[in-house]
This record gives structure tokens, sequence and C-alpha cells, in this order.
């Protein structure tokens, strides 16, 4: 979970990161550039400060943002300049879009969303779900809340992806995928 600033010496105030929260020590080994500045529940939030959600795992969403929100922290969306958005679609607070990705027409992107592939026309997307790199998500598609769907992976147009389900790397989901059920394959069928 990345923490940023406004430049109060900049004109333009630009952002700039202070640091990062974890909840694990070790983690300023491999962000050696910013300082860990503790977990969520013991970081004391400053007025001016802003978060950005750069975690993958929507499990490890809810565990990090949860005291945050509690404690009135402010969330940013981070959405790459080469990203193409359709002025017909609306996004939640505190997603992040990587870069050359089109958002269609009236998709509805849900809060804290981690997007590395785009979404098809008039699709739907709940909180705290993630898609991964290189994945196809068509038209009229639904996927509900803390959801993961892996990188390479396809959900044919009309299908629905229940809550807390995961759809596994270069999985072809063409049917619905209930919630809280692990997929895999080519179709894809619930893991044992």
């Amino acid at each position: 979970m990345d923490l940023i600033q406004r430049d109060r010496n900049n004109p333009l105030h630009a952002l700039h990161i202070i640091g990062f929260l974890s909840e694990e020590p070790d983690y300023m080994l491999l962000h050696h550039r910013y300082p860990n500045l503790g977990t969520p529940d013991h970081y004391s939030i400053n007025r001016e400060d802003l978060f950005i959600c750069a975690l993958y795992e929507p499990a490890d969403k809810l565990r990090m943002i949860r005291p945050l929100k509690e404690k009135g922290a402010k969330f940013v969306n981070f959405i790459h300049s080469s990203v193409h958005i359709s002025p017909h679609s609306s996004i939640g607070q505190g997603t992040v879009i990587f870069p050359y990705l089109t958002i269609n027409a009236n998709a509805r992107i849900g809060e804290f969303c981690t997007m590395l592939s785009g979404i098809g026309h008039d699709s739907t997307f709940g909180d705290f779900s993630t898609v991964g790199r290189g994945s196809d998500i068509t038209g009229h598609v639904s996927v509900g809340t803390s959801v993961k769907i892996g990188h390479g992976s396809v959900i044919i147009p009309e299908k629905q992806v229940g809550n807390n389900a995961v759809l596994k790397d270069f999985c072809i989901a063409i049917t619905k995928v209930k919630e809280n059920t692990v997929v895999s394959g080519n179709p894809a069928r619930r893991e044992k």
C-alpha cells in the first residue's frame, strides 16, 4: 500500500511517494527506495495523506484497507495516462489501472480494483477484485466482489463470476462461475 502526499514546495502540488505500509517488516528489502511506514493498524494518518492501493490479492486489499478507511484515509485512483476509458463507464475509488488498457462503454468498475487487463462493454467488476495481465473480459460479463482472475484468462460474453471466486491463470470460463469456488482449465472446471 503506497502512501503519497502533495508537495507543497511545487506550485502544481505534485504528488510524491513518501513510503508504503506493509504487515511484513522484511518488505522494505524489496522496496528499498521508499521506507516502510508500518502497518495500517499502527500508522497515524496525516491530513494530507493520500493512499494508492497497489495490492494484487483481494484478501490483502480487504485486510489492509479496512483499518485505514476507519481512520478516515483518502484513497485515489491510479490510472496510467495511456488507458482509454469510455465516458459512459464508471470507476470506483482506490482503483489501479495499468497501461494500454481499454475500459469500454457502460463498464462499471467497483472500489479498490486492480486492472491489468481491460474490460468489455456493459461489464461490471465488484469491489476489491483483480484481473491479471492478458485476460479477456468480454461484453456483458458480471464479476462479483473480491474475485481474482488470473493472467491470460477469458470470460465469454454474458457470464457471471460469483463473489470470492478465483479463476486460475489461462482459465477459459464458458459457464457461470459460482461464488467461493476455484476454477482452472479450458473449459473452466471447479478444482477439488
